[in-house]
């Protein structure tokens, strides 16, 4: 800020333009990606069906989550074409509650690994 802008405000003083809210972010199980998106009715199952999981337990609103996101993502779609049987997947903590509770989730990310079920 300069003199100039002080005193061009102080001559004719407006209210600040109203902050736009941005647009809600769309779910990331709504993203097209290779990370596999588990809830309550399909993590068992998953678990069970593959020899090797990597699961994000996540946060929507969670910054470190955001910020793993791209790299995880990546990561699935590497492992798909070079070891099939490893899969990513993640579950939304924040609506599957139960499978948070069950797996001692504390804080997100939580990252649990699953061999053979």
């Amino acid at each position: 800020r300069s003199v100039d802008d002080f005193t061009s405000f102080m001559k004719s003083p407006k209210a600040p333009a109203p902050k736009t809210t941005p647009p809600p972010e769309p779910e990331w199980s709504e993203t097209p990606s290779d990370v596999n998106h588990l809830t309550d009715a399909t993590f068992d199952s998953f678990v069970a069906e593959n020899k090797r999981t990597l699961i994000m337990f996540y946060a929507p609103w969670c910054g470190h989550c955001k910020k793993m996101k791209p790299a995880y993502m990546s990561a699935a779609a590497k492992l798909k074409g070079s070891s099939p049987d490893a899969k990513l997947a993640a579950v939304d903590a924040t609506k599957f509650k139960d499978l948070g509770s069950k797996f001692g989730v504390k804080g997100y990310p939580t990252i649990k690994y699953f061999e053979k079920g």
